[in-house]
């Protein structure tokens, strides 16, 4: 059983034969579990939430038991995370993330709600930690924009994001 994947994934393999996820920057091989694969753009993440998983990166083979992640940003590997099993947030139709920096936040929005955004004045490597739901375009900007004190304005499928003006 093996599959290419562009985009974000979750999985529940039955146990039997051996299953891969192949994409751009690694591979993932796995005997029955539950884990999730999200490929972006210079983002790449894996999480275990049953069993034992394989992820080849490059010529390392890194192997993630339940509740952990393996992360790479920019081509910067980060092994040393752990998540609460319980949630599979993207399947609940929401976002969370953990000391991430903005641009990939940013980039999430735009996949899941198909909108177009732009930015003035606004340091993209800021990290944010927190999440959006995926119903409500305006709940989800507030849910990023408040903490980090920028301010959005919404002109047809284009989003701006700024500094607050005071």
């Amino acid at each position: 059983r093996n599959l290419t994947l562009d985009g974000e994934a979750f999985f529940k393999v039955q146990k039997g034969e051996k299953f891969t996820v192949n994409t751009e920057v690694g591979r993932v091989t796995v005997l029955g579990t539950q884990f999730n694969v999200k490929e972006r753009e210079n983002y790449f993440e894996v999480k275990t939430f049953e069993g034992l998983v394989s992820v080849v990166y490059k010529d390392s083979l890194i192997k993630l038991p339940r509740g952990s992640i393996f992360k790479v940003v920019n081509g910067v590997v980060d092994i040393n995370n752990t998540f609460d099993i319980k949630e599979k947030s993207w399947l609940q139709k929401e976002s969370n993330f953990k000391s991430t920096a903005l641009r990939f936040i940013l980039e999430e929005i735009e996949n899941q709600f198909g909108y177009t955004i732009e930015t003035t004045n606004v340091d993209l490597d800021i990290l944010y930690s927190g999440g959006f739901t995926h119903t409500d375009i305006d709940i989800a900007l507030k849910s990023v924009t408040i903490p980090l004190q920028l301010s959005y304005k919404i002109d047809g499928k284009k989003i701006t994001i700024f500094n607050y003006e005071k």
